[in-house]
C-alpha cells in the first residue's frame, strides 16, 4: 500500500511496518502486513486501507486492478501515478497479478456489490 503523506507527516515520517511494529513480532516477513477487517459496512467506513490513503471505495478497486490492467496508471484521487508501496519487500505479486484486467463496468459492479454489504441502519449514509 502506498504511504499516506498526511499520516506520515503527523507520525514524524516513520514508515508503518504493520505487524512488524508489534514488539512481540520478530519476523521480517510480517513487515507491511495488516489484519484485514470485515467488509461489512465498508461503503460507509472510509477513508480506506490501514492508513486511510484512499478516500473513495472505487479507488481501492482501481488500485488492485492496476496490477492486471496496464490502463490503470493514475490514481483518480490525485491524478498522479500510483505511489510506490510503503513496504515493498513482502508484496505477493504472484497473487496480485493473477486476475483479469477489469473494464470500468466491472469495477462499478464490484463497488455496487460492496455497497450491498451495508447494514440497513447505515443505508442513508450511502451516496446515491
Amino acid at each position: 500500500m502506498p504511504a499516506n503523506p498526511a499520516l506520515m507527516a503527523f507520525n514524524g515520517n516513520k514508515k508503518d511496518l504493520g505487524l512488524l511494529d508489534n514488539p512481540m513480532i520478530d519476523d521480517p516477513k510480517q513487515a507491511g502486513k495488516f489484519k484485514v477487517p470485515s467488509l461489512r459496512n465498508v461503503a460507509v467506513t472510509g477513508p480506506y486501507m490501514h492508513n486511510g490513503v484512499f478516500k473513495d471505495l472505487r479507488t481501492v478497486v482501481l488500485f488492485y486492478d492496476k496490477y492486471n490492467n496496464p490502463m490503470r496508471k493514475l490514481n483518480p484521487e490525485t491524478g498522479e501515478p500510483w505511489a510506490e508501496p510503503e513496504v515493498a519487500e513482502n508484496i505477493d505479486l504472484v497473487s496480485l497479478e493473477k486476475g483479469p484486467a477489469l473494464p470500468d463496468q466491472r469495477v462499478d459492479a464490484i463497488v455496487a456489490f460492496l455497497k450491498t454489504l451495508t447494514d440497513q441502519r447505515y443505508e442513508p449514509l450511502l451516496e446515491k
